[in-house]
C-alpha cells in the first residue's frame, strides 16, 4: 500500500540550485552536471489537459541530483505521451526515479502496475507522497508502489514481469553503467516482449574536461549485458551544446 502524504507543499518547480562549489583537481563529472544543467524543469501536461503534481525537494536535505527534475524526464514523459496507447494495461518499471515524474506519468497514461525505484529511501517516501497525490490521475484498479533498489542486485524485488522499463537521466555516471545494464537486461529477461526506454542527456562539456564518451561506454556495458541499444528519438535541449536521446534497450536475441 501507499502510504499518506506527508505534509510537503506540492511544488511545481525545486528548490535554487545551490552556490558554485570550489573545485579540486579530481573534480568529478557529477560537479559539471550540477553546474551545466538546468533544475528549473516541469513535465509536459497529460493529453487531459490535466498535469501531475509533484513535490520537488531540490538538492537539500540530503536528496542530492535525485530530488530535482531534470530535461530528460520532461523529453522521456513527451515521447510517452505520444503513444498513450501502448502503455495502457502495462506493467512498468522505473530505475533510478528520484521525485517518481516518469513512472506517475505512465501511471496517469494508463500503465496497470507501475514499480517506482531509487537507491534513497527518502526518495522512495518522496516518490509515495507524490504518488498519492495523484491517485486521481490512475486508472481505479492501477497499483502503484515504490521501492528501494540499489542497481546491480537481483531485480525478483521489484516484482515483475514487466512489459516496460523506464529511465531518465540514470546514464551520465559511466561508472554505473554495469549495474544499471545488468538490472535492465534482467528484468528484460523476465517479459516476453519486453524493452526499455533509457532518456540520455548528453553533456559535451562534462565529457571534454573527463575525457570520456559516455554513449559509447555504455554501448559497451549494454553489449557486456547482453543487450542492444538503438536511438529512437533525439531533440536539442535549452542548454547550449546539449540534447537528449531517447535509448532503445532489447535483450540481444
Amino acid at each position: 500500500p501507499i502510504p499518506s502524504p506527508s505534509s510537503h507543499p506540492s511544488l511545481t518547480h525545486p528548490s535554487p540550485i545551490p552556490p558554485e562549489p570550489r573545485f579540486s583537481k579530481g573534480f568529478s563529472s557529477m560537479v559539471l552536471v550540477v553546474l551545466i544543467a538546468h533544475v528549473g524543469m516541469s513535465l509536459p501536461s497529460l493529453p487531459s489537459g490535466k498535469s501531475l503534481r509533484l513535490f520537488v525537494p531540490g538538492y537539500g536535505g540530503g536528496y542530492g541530483t535525485g530530488g530535482n527534475l531534470w530535461p530528460a524526464a520532461s523529453a522521456l514523459c513527451t515521447y510517452l505521451s505520444r503513444g498513450q496507447s501502448s502503455l495502457e494495461g502495462l506493467a512498468v518499471c522505473e530505475l533510478g526515479s528520484g521525485t517518481g515524474a516518469v513512472g506517475l506519468y505512465a501511471a496517469a497514461l494508463g500503465a496497470h502496475t507501475v514499480c517506482l525505484s531509487d537507491i534513497s529511501p527518502a526518495l522512495c517516501q518522496t516518490i509515495s507522497d507524490n504518488a498519492a497525490a495523484n491517485r486521481a490521475l490512475f486508472a481505479a484498479n492501477a497499483t502503484v508502489v515504490s521501492r528501494t533498489y540499489t542497481w546491480g542486485r537481483p531485480t525478483s524485488q521489484l516484482g515483475g514481469p514487466f512489459d516496460l522499463v523506464l529511465g531518465s537521466d540514470v546514464t551520465y555516471r559511466h561508472g554505473m553503467h554495469r549495474s544499471l545494464c545488468k538490472s535492465v537486461a534482467e528484468l528484460l529477461s523476465g517479459g516476453k516482449s519486453c524493452h526499455a526506454l533509457l532518456a540520455h542527456q548528453h553533456r559535451p562539456i562534462a565529457e571534454l574536461l573527463n575525457g570520456v564518451d559516455t554513449l559509447s561506454l555504455l554501448g559497451e556495458a549494454a553489449a557486456t549485458a547482453g543487450l542492444e541499444i538503438r536511438t529512437v528519438h533525439s531533440e536539442q535541449t535549452l542548454l547550449p551544446l546539449s540534447r537528449i536521446s531517447l535509448l532503445e534497450a532489447r535483450l540481444i536475441p
